[in-house]
C-alpha cells in the first residue's frame, strides 16, 4: 500500500464527512444573498473611526477574531435600553454603517436583505431578556446572557466558516476526551465533560464566555422557551468557564493543541481540507506548508501587537507626563525634571520592544512532532501516536509561595533603589510602576 492510499482512521473519516456537510451548508448560505442589493456606506469619517478603533483595540488587548463581536456588543449596549420594556427601534442599518466605517466590515459587501434578519434577531433577544427578568434573573446577569448570544449570532452572519468551526471543535473535544480518559476516571467533578469541552474552546479557539455559551446552549438544544432549564444551564456555564478543573484542562489542551491549531488555520484559510484528506501525502504536504504560514503569521501578529502597544503606551505616557508629572515638578522644584520624565515616557515602549526581540519561533523538532501527531490522529499509520504525561492538580506549596514572595520583594526593592539613584520623587515613581 502506498502512503497515498493509507486509509483514514475512524475519527478522520468522520471528520471528513462532517466537514463536507458543513461546507455544503455554508455554500448555500453564502449564495443566499447573491442577488440582493448591497449596502453602501459613505466614507465620511471612516479614517477617523478606524483609527479610533485601532487605538481602542490596542488598549483592550482583545483577541483579533473577537474584535467584530466586541464592536457589535458595544453598539448594542449603547443603543438598547434594557431598563425599558419597550422593544428597541430598528438598529440593523445603523449597526452596519458603524461597523463599516470602523473597518470591521468591507463596504458594498453586506446584503440589504440581512437588515431584516438582524432586526428580527435583536427584537427576539430583547423579548428573551424580558422573560429572564420576569423569571427573577438579576438585571446585569440577564443583560450579559442576552448580549452574549445575540452578539455571537450577529457576528455569525458575517462569518462564513461557523459550521466548519463547530465541526472542528467537536472533533478536537472527542480526541482530548480519549486522550485524558484516565484523568476523567480519577476526577470526581460532576461536570468534567462540560469542563473539557469549554477548555477545548478556550485553548484552541481562544473563545470568550459568549462563544462558549452560544455553542453549549446549541449543544444542549436549549432556548428561552424552556425558562428554568435555560437559566440553570447559563448559571452552570458561568461557573464552569473559570473553575479550577476547566483552567487545569485548558492548560492541558493547550499543551497538546499545536496540531489542532494548524488544522484550524487550514479550515479558516478556505483550504479544501476534506478533499486533501483522501491523499495522505498531499494532506501532510499542505499541513507542513501551513505550519510555515502560521510561523510567519505569528511573527507578524506579534510585531503588529508590539507596534500597537508601543504607540498606545507612548501616547498614554506623554499624556500622563504632561497632565501630572510636569505640573508636579514645576510645583515642587520650579522646573521640569527631565530624566525621570524621559524614563517614564520611553521605558515602557522600549521594554515592550525588547520583550519581542527575545521571542523565537519553534524549531524543526517541534515541526516534526506536530506533523507526526496529526498523522497519527487522521491516518492508520505505524507512526507513534500521542504520549501524554498524566494530568496532575497543581497544589499550592508554602515554601514556593514564600520564595516567590521573597523574589518579588527583592526585585521590587531593586527597582525602587535604581529609581532612587535617578532622583525619582514619589509621584514619578508611582507613574513609573
Amino acid at each position: 500500500m502506498t502512503t497515498s492510499n493509507i486509509p483514514l482512521t475512524t475519527e478522520g473519516a468522520a471528520l471528513r464527512e462532517q466537514l463536507r456537510d458543513a461546507r455544503a451548508q455554508e455554500d448555500l448560505l453564502s449564495h443566499a444573498f447573491d442577488g440582493s442589493r448591497k449596502i453602501h456606506v459613505a466614507g465620511i469619517g471612516q479614517a477617523i473611526s478606524a483609527a479610533y478603533e485601532q487605538l481602542r483595540n490596542a488598549a483592550a488587548n482583545t483577541e483579533e477574531h473577537l474584535l467584530l463581536q466586541q464592536a457589535i456588543r458595544r453598539f448594542l449596549k449603547r443603543n438598547i435600553s434594557f431598563f425599558s420594556k419597550n422593544p428597541p427601534k430598528a438598529l440593523a442599518e445603523e449597526l452596519i454603517v458603524e461597523l463599516t466605517q470602523a473597518g470591521y466590515l468591507q463596504n458594498d459587501t453586506i446584503a440589504v436583505d440581512k437588515i431584516r434578519l438582524i432586526d428580527t434577531a435583536i427584537a427576539k433577544s430583547f423579548a428573551g431578556f424580558l422573560t429572564l427578568r420576569a423569571a427573577g434573573v438579576a438585571q446585569e446577569r440577564a443583560i450579559n446572557w442576552t448580549l452574549d448570544i445575540l452578539c455571537v449570532e450577529l457576528e455569525g452572519l458575517h462569518n462564513a466558516e461557523r459550521s466548519r468551526q463547530d465541526v472542528f471543535i467537536h472533533f478536537a473535544y472527542r480526541h482530548f476526551k480519549e486522550l485524558f480518559a484516565e484523568d476523567a476516571k480519577k476526577e470526581s467533578f460532576d461536570h468534567y465533560d462540560a469542563s473539557l469541552y469549554i477548555a477545548t474552546h478556550r485553548a484552541l479557539l481562544r473563545s470568550d464566555v459568549a462563544n462558549v455559551r452560544r455553542d453549549m446552549l446549541q449543544l444542549y438544544r436549549l432556548t428561552i422557551a424552556s425558562v428554568p432549564e435555560y437559566i440553570e444551564a447559563n448559571q452552570r456555564i458561568d461557573k464552569l468557564y473559570t473553575n479550577e478543573t476547566t483552567n487545569r484542562l485548558t492548560r492541558a489542551v493547550s499543551k497538546y493543541g499545536a496540531p489542532f491549531r494548524v488544522m484550524r488555520s487550514m479550515l479558516a484559510d478556505g483550504i479544501a481540507f476534506e478533499d486533501l484528506m483522501l491523499d495522505r501525502e498531499k494532506f501532510l504536504s499542505a499541513f507542513s506548508a501551513q505550519v510555515e504560514v502560521e510561523h510567519k503569521r505569528t511573527a507578524d501578529k506579534l510585531n503588529r501587537g508590539v507596534i500597537k502597544s508601543i504607540i498606545f503606551l507612548f501616547i498614554t505616557k506623554v499624556i500622563i507626563g504632561l497632565a501630572i508629572e510636569v505640573p508636579y515638578d514645576i510645583f515642587l522644584t520650579g522646573t521640569v525634571v527631565w530624566l525621570p520624565l524621559a524614563v517614564n515616557i520611553l521605558f515602557p515602549p522600549v521594554y515592550m520592544a525588547l520583550l519581542r526581540m527575545s521571542l523565537k519561533m519553534p524549531g524543526r523538532p517541534n515541526y516534526v512532532a506536530i506533523r507526526d501527531y496529526v498523522d497519527g490522529i487522521l491516518y492508520e499509520t505505524q507512526n507513534a501516536k500521542w504520549h501524554i504525561t498524566p494530568l496532575k492538580r497543581v497544589e499550592s506549596s508554602m515554601p514556593l509561595t514564600i520564595l516567590y514572595g521573597l523574589m518579588f520583594v527583592v526585585s521590587f526593592g531593586a527597582v525602587v533603589a535604581v529609581l532612587s539613584l535617578l532622583h525619582f520623587n514619589f509621584v514619578q515613581g508611582v507613574i513609573f510602576f
